[in-house]
């Protein structure tokens, strides 16, 4: 039986599997293995609530969460990162290959507006080993999500 995100790909000609001859578990491993800037990386984060809800955030490789934002999207007073085991429960994909579309259990997704900036860009593609190629216009569509502004540039 076919993945959602495998069902989706087949229904939609511009979305591409890109198979990975090494893990790309991070966004800079991403870039690397595929030669482009990191922002054209995307990643998605669960986040389980103080109210045990469970959601998606999708934003830009060199980016990570502003807590204060995603605090007050979340309507709570504290959130924390899930764990892995609760990531493969919650999505059906293991992290480090989590794509931001084609999720299970119905989890509300948060995508970053400077996501949508690019006009392609590269996530999870259900496994470690594998990414998605997508455009942000196509990933919203699919996704049914919430665009927002929640992220930070990482500073080295």
């Amino acid at each position: 039986m076919k993945t959602k995100l495998e069902q989706l790909v087949a229904a939609h000609k511009s979305l591409e599997i890109i198979v990975c001859d090494i893990p790309t578990k991070t966004s800079e491993s991403a870039a690397e293995f595929l030669g482009v800037p990191l922002s054209s990386i995307v990643k998605t984060l669960v986040v389980k609530a103080d109210t045990q809800k469970f959601f998606a955030f999708v934003l830009c490789g060199h980016d990570r969460l502003d807590r204060h934002e995603v605090v007050k999207i979340l309507n709570c007073k504290k959130f924390r990162f899930a764990t892995p085991e609760e990531t493969l429960v919650v999505t059906s994909y293991p992290p480090g290959g989590i794509p931001p579309i084609g999720l299970n259990n119905g989890l509300e997704v948060f995508v970053d507006d400077k996501v949508m900036q690019h006009d392609v860009v590269y996530a999870g593609g259900g496994q470690v080993d594998k990414l998605l190629k997508i455009q942000p216009e196509l990933l919203v569509a699919l996704s049914s999500c919430h665009i927002g502004q929640f992220s930070l540039e990482i500073q080295e």
